[in-house]
């Protein structure tokens, strides 16, 4: 599996986990609301846009845990 094809399959397990559509993933994470399209279709990116994307990816899951647990905390509260 060479390396943009490990990132597609990371990104695409992140999209099902988040419930994120495509378009808006590539608009976050890269600022190309094409990204997935181009990717799927067999392109590739700069390294520095694949480590721009994974700390996208990253960065989101820790904001939705802390998210999460302020939330859980109010509730308790």
């Amino acid at each position: 599996m060479s390396s943009t094809e490990k990132l597609l399959t990371d990104i695409e397990t992140f999209m099902r986990r988040t419930g994120m559509n495509a378009t808006t993933f590539g608009l976050l994470a890269a600022k190309n609301p094409a990204l997935l399209i181009h990717l799927r279709a067999g392109g590739d990116v700069r390294l520095r846009t694949a480590d721009k994307i994974r700390q996208f990816m990253v960065d989101y899951a820790a904001s939705n845990k802390r998210q999460k647990k302020a939330n859980h905390h109010e509730v308790a509260a």
